[in-house]
């Protein structure tokens, strides 16, 4: 029999929850929260405020909400809402698909395997991984390789090991330079 997993929500002020083990979904709502959704295939939505969110282990949904936010990914293939605000967004081990939404927000590219970056040309930034500069990547244009929906793609890869390191879907490649960095 399978069971399903309980909402836990922190309702109003400034709390910390911690899934553990389990497939849960945890609901910081008002406040500066820190949420931690554990081992598990885990929703874990911020809500509003400045919050610090992480999926850690499996495929989890990490959701920021209204507010400055952090938002982790964790091991394995995760997906990350930042919503309206300028977010942080690190997707860490696995292929990710992060998306920052409303506001000025800064993509941690990894090295391990790609991540698929739904990014604002106009007012994101990406950090690469350490030790990697600008001047270490391949800048390419890709058609609706990675992401099938009909749209160009732009392809970051490293020019040292041939890793491709993020697929920008809907992107023109001649978009990207220096200044999108930080």
């Amino acid at each position: 029999m399978a069971t399903i997993p309980c909402p836990l929500s922190g309702r109003g002020g400034n709390d910390f929850l911690h899934g553990r083990q389990g497939n849960d979904q945890l609901f910081g709502e008002a406040g500066n929260d820190t949420l931690r959704g554990g081992k598990g295939i885990d929703r874990v939505d911020g809500g509003d405020g400045n919050d610090a969110v992480y999926g850690d282990r499996d495929n989890d949904t990490v959701i920021g909400g209204n507010g400055d936010d952090l938002l982790y990914g964790g091991k394995d293939n995760d997906s990350l809402l930042g919503d309206a605000g300028n977010d942080t967004l690190a997707g860490d081990l696995g292929q990710d698909t992060l998306i920052g939404g409303p506001g000025m927000d800064t993509y941690i590219l990894g090295s391990d395997t790609f991540d698929i970056v739904f990014y604002d040309d106009a007012e994101d930034f990406m950090k690469l991984p350490s030790g990697l500069t600008f001047a270490d990547l391949v800048i390419s244009q890709g058609l609706d390789q990675y992401v099938q929906d009909g749209q160009i793609e732009t392809l970051l890869t490293n020019r040292n090991t041939g890793q491709l390191l993020a697929v920008l879907p809907g992107v023109a490649a001649s978009v990207i330079g220096p200044e999108d960095f930080v």
